[in-house]
């Protein structure tokens, strides 16, 4: 219905100048009549009619503009909503997040968001509201122009093509010039948006870096610019020719029409009318920035279709060859096998893990450690199928992991990662976005922030669960780095009592101090018995890991050592030297004596 109104509403923009042209034309040609016979009755009524007509559709256009604005920007929203959520939905086709990483992807999004661009989908909305009236009213007008000269309205379409050929020309080399710089104007906007969020204020006052950012922007920026400048400067010279061309046509319709009226062939309302019929056929080639935006606004919604069709890959992009059957499987009861595991992360040039095989046994708590870059959060990544491996395979009591349903498997697992999500949302939708607001589900976020020990820090926010985290909304409030990684764990723990039966923790303590760390190790080892969970601990921080029933040590993609805390000391490896090296400050004083 919305559609409808607005089509009525450009068939109005579209009739309404043509019946202004031959009404104004009609009251011009009254004029001479008054002059040579005087002001009579019949005159007066004619004249007021056409006074009347002329000002009826001002006044309707008016009122018509007024009333069709809004639904134009209703229209817009709508097909800005639906392209948005084509977008969203083909972002989260691919099961992995490899897509994510893709710096041709990337610019595709930007494209597609109108960012770089800058016309979002909504902005064709009005644009072929406004083009499409200017269009019907051009070929009306070419109609009521024929009646002069047969010649006359076809010189016009003459001239207009070869403007239009350029026009279109000319905007297609922008669209190539602006795909081949979207990567320098991604970084420009980078550099823009340091300026403009709170993350990185801190530093780039302190470090002194807000000068050069903005030299950043604006020479990432200029270089863009520069390049498509000097691609759209190739057809200057023919852009002279085609508007010389175009101007002197008109000229010489202007001229004819002009001509015919001092000759008197035609009467002076009649070159009124005529003269508004040929400058209304330069609708079918005025507006060209309107003409421009459109095109913007469709490179961004053909981005979409693009990615549409790139990763409707089942699984994503991550596995070639691969055409799985999604199953759903129910958490494993034996082991969760890495059989032969070989991955790279895409346009990564070193394999993160070579050959690496490893059996997670349910019902066991398996700390993993080793060097920076040694896999560690890499196999973290494959384990909850935000990647898949080259090569090999992983198994969940013999079950192929690549061909089940990633939201299936997904359910079974709480997982909180090193660079966990700090939602600028309320307490409640940081920790569970799908429980309702209810007396039960209070329950269980209350339990699980008690469990990680963030229950004074919630209750003291000035909206308790409801509290906004951030200060960039009003009455929100910021968390400390401590303070958040417990959000994080209680995250985890509705999780856990949501019916997830694999707990992965990623640097779970990182901004811990050591008396939390351990009560926390200590919370964690009490969840896994009170819910017989199989944990996965991946840190740094040797002396609560050695908690754990199995110890593995990663070194370039391969374990190296694996056992209990005890089996890898008395082996005096690896393990052991990293231990003792951690553990050094605790057991001499400042000047290297023993601490007794």
């Amino acid at each position: 219905m919305l559609a409808v109104i607005v089509a009525v509403y450009v068939l109005w923009t579209a009739i309404q100048p043509v019946v202004f042209a031959l009404a104004v034309g009609a009251l011009v040609d009254s004029v001479p009549n008054i002059v040579a016979q005087g002001f009579s009755e019949a005159l007066r009524s004619s004249m007021g009619l056409y006074l009347i007509v002329v000002l009826f559709l001002f006044i309707a256009d008016v009122i018509l503009g007024a009333v069709a604005d809004p639904l134009v920007q209703s229209l817009a929203w709508k097909v800005e909503q639906d392209t948005g959520k084509r977008l969203l939905t083909t972002a989260l086709l691919p099961e992995t997040i490899g897509h994510m990483e893709d710096p041709a992807i990337a610019d595709r999004f930007s494209l597609a968001r109108g960012q770089i661009n800058g016309a979002a989908a909504r902005t064709a909305v009005f644009m072929i509201v406004r083009i499409t009236g200017l269009r019907l009213a051009g070929i009306i007008m070419g109609i009521l122009l024929f009646r002069f000269q047969w010649w006359a309205p076809i010189a016009i379409v003459v001239s207009i093509s070869g403007l239009k050929v350029w026009l279109l020309r000319d905007i297609r080399t922008y669209e190539l010039g602006l795909q081949s710089e979207v990567s320098n104007l991604r970084r420009a906007h980078y550099f823009r948006d340091l300026n403009l969020v709170s993350g990185p204020a801190k530093e780039m006052r302190i470090f002194g870096l807000v000068d050069w950012a903005v030299q950043q922007f604006l020479g990432l920026g200029r270089t863009a610019l520069r390049e498509l400048w000097q691609m759209r400067q190739q057809n200057r010279w023919i852009m002279v020719g085609v508007i010389s061309l175009h101007v002197g046509i008109v000229g010489l319709v202007a001229s004819a029409i002009s001509s015919a009226g001092v000759h008197g062939n035609i009467t002076v309302g009649e070159v009124t009318v005529y003269l508004q019929a040929m400058f209304g056929m330069l609708s079918l080639i005025d507006a060209p920035d309107a003409e421009f935006q459109l095109r913007r606004a469709a490179l961004a919604v053909s981005q979409v279709s693009q990615l549409e069709e790139k990763l409707s890959v089942p699984g994503g992009l991550s596995v070639p060859g691969l055409a799985p059957s999604p199953a759903k499987l129910g958490f494993p009861k034996t082991c969760i096998r890495f059989e032969d595991i070989h991955f790279t992360y895409p346009h990564g040039e070193r394999e993160i893990l070579s050959g690496f095989n490893l059996d997670m046994w349910v019902g066991q708590s398996l700390a993993i450690v080793g060097p920076n870059g040694a896999g560690k959060t890499t196999i973290i990544k494959l384990l909850t199928k935000l990647y898949e491996p080259q090569q090999g395979r992983i198994y969940a009591d013999g079950h192929d992991l690549t061909r089940t349903e990633a939201s299936a498997w997904r359910r079974h697992i709480a997982v909180v990662f090193q660079d966990f999500c700090r939602w600028e949302l309320s307490v409640r939708d940081n920790l569970a976005f799908n429980l309702p607001k209810s007396k039960e589900s209070d329950a269980i976020l209350w339990s699980a922030l008690e469990k990680a020990g963030a229950l004074q820090i919630v209750r003291t926010l000035p909206h308790g669960l409801d509290t906004v985290l951030s200060r960039g909304f009003r009455d929100g409030t910021e968390l400390s780095e401590g303070q958040w990684q417990r959000l994080a764990i209680a995250r985890a723990i509705v999780a856990v009592k949501g019916g997830a039966r694999l707990l992965v923790l990623d640097e779970p303590t990182s901004g811990l101090d050591i008396r939390a760390e351990a009560s926390f190790y200590s919370m964690i080892l009490d969840l896994a018995k009170e819910f017989g969970l199989t944990t996965v601990i991946v840190s740094h921080r040797f002396p609560t890991i050695r908690l754990a029933d199995r110890i593995v040590v990663l070194d370039e993609g391969q374990i190296v050592e694996d056992g209990s805390h005890d089996d890898l000391i008395n082996r005096n490896g690896m393990y052991a030297r990293m231990f003792n090296l951690q553990a050094q400050p605790f057991l001499t004083g400042d000047d290297g004596s023993a601490v007794s």
